[in-house]
């Protein structure tokens, strides 16, 4: 399991299909976010729930991977005295 630190550059609606008809944007369920970890941007897309439902660009948040499950979460105002992002564990 790696866990990232990155600051939220773009929040997205990417497009989703549902029987092969594409799905009006009102009515998606998943999310994408464009996230600059030191300097390389990474493309996450996960679907909607309480945790990232709040985040917005320039948020700082906190990216977990584990194999295919991705999650990201705010990580708080509390912690703005970090870099703009940095590998936090693995």
């Amino acid at each position: 399991m790696n866990k990232y630190i990155g600051k939220v550059i773009e929040v997205y609606f990417p497009e989703q299909f549902k029987k092969g008809q594409l799905i009006d944007v009102m009515e998606r369920t998943i999310t994408g976010f464009k996230v600059d970890i030191d300097g390389n941007i990474k493309d996450i897309v996960v679907e909607d729930n309480d945790s990232n439902s709040e985040i917005m660009k320039d948020d700082i948040v906190v990216i977990t991977e584990d194999g295919n499950n991705t999650t990201i979460e705010l990580l708080g105002d509390d912690y703005e005295w970090l870099s703009n992002s940095r590998i936090i564990w693995s």
